[in-house]
């Protein structure tokens, strides 16, 4: 079992309360249109982002913390990358198609492994 640096731990948790925050406004934007995430095209597609980036972001610490290889946190990356890409351009169910949305997504995806790289480089105790 890896340790994180309490830097890493203080980054981690601000970023997932940062996803949390765009995710509540986000829904306190469906019933009240007064309020908004720096303009409205970003506030409907916002939870994307945060979702994806939570998902990777989470997973890979955890598979990272038990002492797997970036490579499979970054493989879970992009299974949630390829998720969301065919759940957004194939899978119109529960949901409209919404290229907008996957590319939120996306950003959220590649956003999360990113971080994962700097966390596996610096935010580990050797």
């Amino acid at each position: 079992m890896r340790k994180l640096k309490p830097v890493a731990v203080g980054i981690h948790l601000v970023t997932m309360l940062g996803c949390f925050v765009l995710f509540i406004l986000r829904g306190v934007h469906s019933f009240d249109a007064e309020v908004v995430i720096i303009n409205r095209e970003i506030t409907s597609h916002i939870s994307n982002f945060a979702l994806s980036y939570v998902l990777c972001a989470l997973v890979g610490m955890l598979l990272l913390s038990a002492g797997k290889h970036l490579r499979s946190a970054l493989l879970f990356c992009l299974a949630v990358l390829a998720a969301n890409l065919v759940y957004e351009a194939f899978l119109p169910f529960a949901n409209t198609r919404d290229m907008v949305d996957a590319i939120y997504g996306i950003t959220g995806s590649l956003t999360g492994g990113a971080y994962l790289c700097w966390l596996n480089a610096f935010g580990f105790v050797r």
